[in-house]
């Protein structure tokens, strides 16, 4: 992934979970590439960009989580499967067995 990526987790390997959230901080400062109607930033509005992307859901699945995050970080094809590789890793800190999560 990009520099950024890599300054937020401190190394090249997999995010543990305070990596993930430094690179959903991140998230929030990114200010190009977003889709046309753009979602609140990540870190302003988690509730408001979390709704943004489980629009037709209601929830986001492992797959959906990453594509929001692709979608808001506008991460290059040849570095995502950095980022889901990420997110998998720490999926069950923060999610369990659960296979969505939902805003509540």
């Amino acid at each position: 992934v990009d520099k950024r990526w890599r300054q937020a987790m401190g190394r090249d390997s997999v995010a543990d979970a305070q990596e993930l959230l430094r690179l959903v901080r991140m998230a929030g400062s990114f200010t190009g590439g977003l889709v046309e109607d753009e979602p609140p930033l990540l870190v302003d509005d988690t509730a408001g960009w979390l709704d943004f992307w489980a629009a037709d859901a209601g929830v986001l699945t492992r797959d959906s989580l990453v594509r929001a995050l692709i979608k808001t970080l506008g991460t290059s094809d040849e570095d995502r499967d950095e980022l889901r590789a990420a997110v998998s890793a720490v999926w069950g800190l923060f999610c369990g067995e659960a296979d969505s999560i939902e805003r509540g």
